[in-house]
């Protein structure tokens, strides 16, 4: 294990997990709805870049770990537990359903996970493990004979209506730029994205 950064310095460790990846773990522990699953894997972006063994040492002493930057005043999130990205996003979701919410992380409350790059990175992850999900769901044999998934009708049009959120992305990059905006226009733009997420995959199960 890497010594501690000094006190108000940081350093990304450790594996980068795709979005998809962060996508499913969030999904999994809680965050269904696409907007507030899109939501978390931007906070875990703005808070660690999706590296595992993230650690940032706060001025006070405290640290915090893993993607979710949990801070050991938790005294019950172990070092284990934080740089474990399971078990860590599981602690987070509990955290957010105390709080309703996701002020325990200063890229929320800051307003840093709105920048386009969280944005369009978590857009594409969500899109992409929903995709996954899709695949992996089964389907009935024909004549006897057992199914796989291909790039067949019903694919092509999960790809058609995901062509429809990238819509929305560029819509949303282009509306957004990199310059200050007003968050109102923020939420208009990101919820659009949620509703195009929900539509990608009407039968996710």
């Amino acid at each position: 294990m890497n010594p501690d950064p000094k006190p108000g310095t940081g350093a990304l460790l450790g594996h980068q997990w795709e979005p998809w990846q962060l996508a499913k773990w969030c999904y999994e522990a809680g965050w269904q709805d696409a907007f507030f699953l899109t939501t978390s894997v931007q906070v875990i972006l703005a808070e660690s870049q999706g590296y595992d063994h993230a650690i940032h040492v706060n001025l006070d002493g405290s640290r915090d770990r893993g993607i979710w930057q949990l801070n050991d005043i938790h005294k019950h999130i172990t070092d284990e537990i934080a740089y474990d990205p399971v078990r860590a996003t599981a602690e987070a979701f509990k955290l957010y359903a105390a709080r309703n919410g996701w002020e325990d992380w200063a890229a929320y409350t800051s307003g840093v996970f709105l920048h386009d790059s969280y944005l369009g990175r978590a857009v594409r992850g969500v899109g992409n493990y929903l995709g996954r999900a899709t695949m992996e769901v089964p389907v009935p044999d024909w004549n006897g004979k057992p199914y796989e998934h291909s790039y067949s009708p019903t694919i092509l049009n999960y790809e058609h209506r995901l062509a429809g959120m990238r819509e929305h992305l560029e819509k949303a990059r282009n509306t957004l730029g990199f310059g200050a905006k007003t968050e109102a226009v923020v939420w208009s733009t990101q919820l659009e994205l949620g509703k195009a997420l929900t539509a990608a995959v009407p039968n996710h199960p």
